[in-house]
């Protein structure tokens, strides 16, 4: 009966009339204990719905981000680099060809006696 009970769903599906033949205790008894249970069942397509109605929803959102609707300045995204290459003054304290890396003081640019 315990196999019965786990496979409840398939029975049902592959051989309605043998479960209906049964006896009407062993049909009580399986009706109780199938798994998964009725409850588990509903909350699960529940959950499903909602989920596909999220993704339908998240999915225009991010339609409509993509083709122009957020952010100022067109892009939208993090604006942390949205001042652009000119005028940064980073990386612009150390002369063309000048050293990357540290030297010690006075040897650079040949500057060492």
């Amino acid at each position: 009966m315990n196999h019965l009970c786990v496979n409840y769903n398939k029975l049902c599906k592959m051989s309605p009339k043998l479960l209906k033949a049964l006896h009407p205790e062993n049909q009580e008894y399986l009706s109780e204990n199938r798994w998964p249970p009725v409850w588990y069942l509903k909350d699960f397509d529940y959950y499903d719905k909602c989920m596909s109605e999220r993704e339908k929803e998240e999915r225009a959102v991010f339609k409509r981000g993509v083709t122009g609707g957020g952010g100022g300045s067109g892009g939208g995204g993090c604006l942390c680099f949205s001042g652009g290459r000119g005028g940064s003054s980073r990386g612009s304290n150390t002369p063309e060809g000048g050293p990357l890396v540290g030297a010690p003081p006075g040897e650079e640019q040949g500057l060492a006696a």
